[in-house]
């Protein structure tokens, strides 16, 4: 999986983030190591969904969050093959 690392500072308002994600009653804050240019670095913060709102299956993003990953896909240089890949998710 592609992605973005954003590095937070204390200058950076932390819980406007959180609810922006819907932290804690839609998802919770989890530590990961990600590998980054054949490096890895630990801690880094993502959100998952909470137990209470999983569903069975895929669950499907909406059109506005598929096209804001598409873009900043694009913008970043991610591979092509990934992008069609993202392209054809479906959304709610």
């Amino acid at each position: 999986v592609y992605g973005l690392l954003f590095e937070i500072n204390k200058n950076c308002d932390l819980e406007t983030i959180r609810k922006k994600e819907g932290y804690p009653h839609y998802y919770e804050e989890i530590l990961v190591t990600v590998k980054c240019k054949n490096k890895s670095i630990g801690n880094v913060k993502t959100y998952k969904v909470v137990k209470n709102k999983e569903k069975s299956g895929h669950q499907k993003p909406t059109k506005y969050y598929m096209d804001l990953i598409l873009k900043n896909a694009c913008i970043n240089g991610f591979p092509t093959e990934y992008i069609q890949f993202l392209e054809k998710i479906e959304t709610q």
